[in-house]
């Protein structure tokens, strides 16, 4: 139940008190699209969320709660939760975000979405002291639209991730606003084993991206999307450029899209020499080939800068490979995947076109 006004939220609570939902395993409940008066009968009801549940539910996603008493007291609800989505709410600071996931000892997702934190960036000195958060079965966590960018994942926060594997940010799309160079190499000193990352408006520099990406030893998946990448910052995914110890070692995937500035001759440097680097780390080793990356995908690229020779050369190197460019006088999409994908490159054709008439 996802409402409009204010008082029909505290008319859905009041009957909600009414129900048995022993046996519900998802549930959605908050205000949207507005930004809501808090009146005396919800703001000072003591168990708001208390009194949605009366057995601990798998899935909550609680949206448009804009102020912390409505997590006080912390509900019994939340301790056998696995997945806790919370969105459009703008007036929780940092403490509140780190006790509501000490109730959570199972937590397994957490997706904070257009997120507005009430106390800055950084965590208080206080709160580090008093709060230690360990959530050893989280596994993934999501993040977009959040601010102030803070790093909820940094050596610096008090929520423990050591099972953290899957992390998706997206920032706010407005360039003149001021992003934390540190929060990539934060993310990485705190994080070291995470297996996929997925990046979206992080515009940081290059020493930022070379110190974080060196610290992944166990990624296989990466996508950046909108970051503003060029190809001196690629080069560092390069084998030639990083010598014997190279970079993210165990990459499987890797996916660009609406990177403007990346040309395809240094895709066709990374994809293809670290295929060979592959090739010959399997023929001195025990168990068959290293690790070489198996699916490339480049969406939203600017036709000249592709190469249609790099192309080809990417293609014989990787299982699967997508090609979205803007048109610009050749194919706007190539697919190469496997004989066994049963996907044409006229049906990929049809999904992926983009016209400079359209944009």
């Amino acid at each position: 139940m996802v409402l409009t006004e204010t008082e029909y939220a505290v008319l859905a609570l009041e009957w909600m008190e009414k129900l048995a939902l022993s046996a519900l395993e998802y549930l959605e409940f908050g205000m949207a699209n507005i930004v809501p008066m808090v009146t005396d009968r919800l703001s000072c009801s003591p168990n708001v969320l208390q009194t949605l549940l009366s057995n601990p539910s798998r899935c909550l996603c609680a949206r448009g709660f804009e102020f912390s008493q409505a997590w006080e007291p912390r509900p019994s609800i939340l301790t056998g939760l696995l997945d806790l989505r919370i969105s459009e709410c703008r007036g929780l600071r940092l403490a509140d975000l780190a006790d509501i996931v000490s109730c959570t000892p199972l937590l397994k997702t957490l997706t904070l979405r257009d997120y507005k934190f009430r106390d800055g960036l950084h965590w208080r000195d206080d709160v580090k002291r008093n709060t230690m958060v360990h959530l050893p079965e989280l596994t993934k966590v999501e993040m977009q639209w959040i601010w102030p960018p803070v790093s909820i994942l940094s050596p610096h926060s008090p929520i423990s991730t050591p099972g953290l594997k899957h992390v998706t940010a997206a920032f706010l799309p407005d360039y003149n606003l001021d992003f934390p160079q540190s929060w990539l190499t934060d993310l990485s000193a705190a994080n070291p084993q995470l297996s996929s990352l997925d990046v979206t408006n992080n515009v940081v520099s290059l020493n930022t991206w070379t110190t974080a990406l060196q610290n992944w030893r166990s990624m296989s998946l990466l996508r950046i999307n909108s970051c503003e990448i060029e190809d001196q910052i690629l080069q560092i995914l390069s084998p030639s450029h990083a010598g014997s110890d190279m970079v993210l070692p165990n990459l499987q995937q890797l996916t660009f899209d609406n990177e403007l500035k990346l040309s395809s001759s240094t895709m066709k440097a990374i994809v293809c020499g670290r295929h060979f680097h592959g090739q010959a780390e399997g023929a001195d080793g025990v168990e068959g080939h290293g690790v070489t990356l198996q699916e490339v995908t480049l969406g939203g690229w600017d036709a000249t800068r592709v190469d249609e020779s790099d192309v080809n050369a990417i293609k014989n190197c990787v299982e699967k490979f997508y090609l979205g460019v803007f048109r610009s006088g050749m194919s706007d999409v190539f697919d190469e995947g496997s004989e066994s994908d049963g996907q044409s490159i006229s049906d990929q054709s049809s999904k992926n076109e983009l016209d400079e008439e359209e944009m």
